[in-house]
């Protein structure tokens, strides 16, 4: 966060299995403050909800994304916070 922006923290990535193929799958990754963070999850290939959860300015907001999480791949999840509280999450990106 900079000294002039949105205050953020208490931040969870949430992954949720959707499908036949990843009933019962999930992770939790509680990142806390804002930055850049690397994690290895072992999920199953298939659709997953991936969901952001976080504090902005004190109240709980949240935003997901249902997309199809492919074996051997790495992904990229963020968000972008503005004035006002509002949240977006950005595409989801495997590279």
């Amino acid at each position: 966060m900079r000294a002039d922006g949105v205050p953020v923290s208490g931040i969870v990535l949430r992954l949720r299995g959707l499908g036949r193929a990843t009933r019962g799958e999930r992770a939790d990754v509680r990142i806390g403050d804002p930055g850049t963070y690397r994690t290895v999850l072992r999920l199953r290939p298939g659709r997953y909800r991936v969901g952001l959860s976080l504090l902005v300015d004190g109240r709980r907001r949240s935003t997901s994304v249902d997309r199809r999480i492919r074996d051997r791949r790495a992904y990229a999840v963020s968000l972008e916070v503005r004035e006002g509280g509002v949240v977006t999450m950005l595409p989801v990106t495997s590279y």
